[in-house]
């Protein structure tokens, strides 16, 4: 890496798992809840297969979409494996995206037999050589998106995130090697566990089920990975339930050294995540899931957790009318505002959170309440930092919080300049206390975590 790097911005013509990244930002941002980059493993033959993207729009069901992104060269058959995944996972329709034609003549006869596969072939490339921007016109009217306009800083601030999501975990298999603690290779094994989480099984309770088990062997490892921060040894589930007084205040470390913790944070969010989407695939599921009631119970058997879900389930069929848009809320509010709201702009977050998610303004706080419900603490989930005018994602992590903050330099800047979009400008908008100070600690731990991404230009 270059010295003095000071700036960090995306490509505007991504490839590889940039563009992947490219592409799950637009969806997500129009309309859909995402699977991203999951894998389909059977016990004693290892991996069968990795899968892009599924998408999911929860109606009377769960509309599920196989999406396979191709930024270079490819060919007919790669399409003809995605057809036999969509059987095997029993997924009704795909879409295969590509950067690349190959060929004008092959690439419009293949659009029109890929169809016989229930699979869309979709083109997002320049229209000419020199075109410095993709052409997404395909792609918009596929997924029923045209017409529509994404703010770019809304989809830079995903695609960030996303990035930011792939340079963890690069980061912890580097250290890993490097440090072999046993901490963080229970993190590593984690992560892993993560990806391989069988969003295939068509039966949420199963899915459910699976993401308990994690709980219960993954339990507290935040804390356990901060405690052997500290005192350089990785203690049992039982000795370390909850990190030591001051620990997490206003924002966590940023160093490097400390990203294992900040990891396993985001993980740990993300597998409540997993737990909320699954509820939401229960109840709009045919009935014959409904009447299984009793046998969810006995699946869940891990104590109050079990409890928790079914009060959630109740809470989410009876008090919220759009619970269908939740999972799909929650990634937003994770990917693209970092888990934070900014109170001196109270009305126009809440106002940009709904439009984007399209649960409405009032229904918002039944929005999150849902995950005290689910997942009950001390204090509420989304909780005001003292001396400041900040609310975030309790124990979220601050690199993800950093990329949010970000988001909002440039979603509320004057004009495009470099002055109108500074944190100097936003500062100015800001109440006089530890806001902005907590905005500019969470940049930097986004800055010092991407500032050797590969995808990225630095400046």
């Amino acid at each position: 890496m270059a010295p003095g790097i000071t700036k960090l911005s995306l490509n505007s013509l991504p490839t590889d798992l940039d563009f992947e990244d490219y592409i799950s930002a637009h969806l997500l941002l129009g309309g859909y809840t995402l699977d991203r980059s999951i894998h389909e493993k059977v016990v004693g033959a290892g991996e069968i297969f990795e899968v892009d993207i599924i998408s999911h729009k929860y109606t009377n069901t769960d509309e599920k979409r196989l999406i396979e992104i191709k930024s270079k060269k490819w060919d007919m058959n790669e399409v003809f494996k995605t057809g036999g995944r969509l059987r095997y996972l029993r997924i009704p329709t795909g879409a295969f995206i590509v950067q690349d034609k190959i060929d004008d003549k092959k690439f419009s006869a293949w659009q029109k037999s890929a169809p016989r596969m229930d699979i869309s072939l979709v083109y997002a490339g320049k229209n000419q050589a020199a075109d410095t921007d993709l052409d997404m016109t395909e792609f918009f009217n596929e997924f029923s998106m045209a017409g529509q306009v994404i703010d770019k800083s809304m989809l830079a601030a995903t695609r960030y995130c996303y990035n930011a999501e792939r340079c963890m975990r690069k980061q912890i298999a580097v250290l890993r090697k490097q440090h072999q603690k046993e901490g963080i290779e229970a993190l590593w094994d984690f992560s892993n566990a993560i990806q391989d989480i069988s969003f295939f099984d068509d039966d949420p309770v199963s899915r459910l089920h699976e993401t308990f088990e994690l709980f219960k062997k993954y339990n507290h490892i935040s804390a356990r990975l901060d405690y052997e921060y500290l005192y350089g040894s990785f203690p049992d589930l039982n000795a370390c339930q909850a990190f030591e007084d001051g620990r997490v205040r206003g924002y966590m470390l940023n160093d490097i050294d400390y990203l294992p913790v900040n990891y396993s944070l985001y993980l740990e969010h993300r597998l409540r995540l997993y737990i909320l989407q699954s509820c939401v695939e229960y109840l709009v599921m045919p009935k014959i899931y409904q009447n299984q009631y009793d046998e969810f119970l006995k699946k869940l058997s891990y104590g109050a957790l079990t409890s928790n879900i079914t009060l959630g389930i109740d809470f989410l069929a009876t008090q919220c009318p759009n619970y269908r848009l939740y999972p799909r809320l929650w990634q937003i509010f994770t990917y693209m505002m970092g888990g934070i709201i900014l109170t001196d702009f109270w009305d126009k977050e809440r106002d940009l959170l709904s439009n984007v998610s399209g649960v409405p303004i009032n229904e918002l706080d039944l929005a999150f309440s849902v995950y005290d419900i689910l997942f009950p603490t001390s204090n509420k989930w989304i909780r005001t930092i003292n001396g400041s005018h900040l609310m975030r994602l309790n124990l979220f992590s601050a690199p993800l919080m950093g990329i949010g903050a970000n988001f909002r330099r440039c979603y509320y800047r004057d004009d495009d300049s470099e002055a109108g979009s500074s944190y100097e400008a936003l500062e100015k908008k800001l109440s006089k206390d530890y806001t902005c100070l907590n905005l500019l600690k969470w940049n930097a731990a986004a800055f010092n975590l991407l500032k050797d991404a590969a995808d990225l230009i630095k400046s």
